[in-house]
């Protein structure tokens, strides 16, 4: 989530605090990211736009948290910042990113990435498997959640029933 600051989060995390745990770190997007690292404006932008998208026909996305290797962090890192788009483009593969968010205080992160298989998804995981360990899980959209929820055959009535409690 983006929010302006801290107290805007918070308000929106207040909504959930009885239903959810959050735990909260600020993180930068490729361009932040390498823009840090290199001390100046990265050679190219990584796009944005695909952060709202729903998986296209036959995609899964997937949440894939890593985490550098102590021994390998600023090469990690380095490694990332000076990627052309053609390399990141080669290293992606057949999969899609929708984004990439870094901790640079502990050399971890997140990627959202679009697959039509995990065989696609672990030969772009590979590319990296010498630099960090990774934690790879499926992942619904809200749309998408939304959606299994709703076809559950009792929905209809836990949802009324919870929002007579709620009043």
């Amino acid at each position: 989530m983006q929010a302006k600051n801290v107290d805007v989060l918070s308000g929106w995390m207040l909504n959930w605090a009885t239903k959810c745990t959050f735990i909260v770190h600020p993180t930068l997007d490729d361009n932040e990211a390498r823009e840090i690292i290199l001390g100046r404006e990265p050679a190219f932008q990584t796009p944005y736009d695909e952060v709202a998208d729903e998986p296209k026909d036959g995609e899964t996305f997937y949440m894939i948290k890593y985490q550098f290797k102590e021994s390998k962090r600023l090469e990690g890192q380095y490694m990332f910042a000076n990627m052309t788009k053609e390399q990141e483009d080669a290293s992606a593969g057949a999969t899609r990113t929708i984004g990439h968010w870094h901790n640079l205080g502990t050399g971890c992160g997140m990627v959202v990435s679009a697959a039509k298989s995990a065989k696609d998804l672990y030969k772009c995981a590979l590319n990296w498997t010498a630099l960090c360990d990774m934690d790879i899980s499926p992942v619904l959209t809200d749309a998408a959640a939304r959606a299994v929820i709703r076809a559950r055959p009792d929905h209809k009535e836990k949802a009324e029933a919870l929002m007579s409690q709620r009043g």
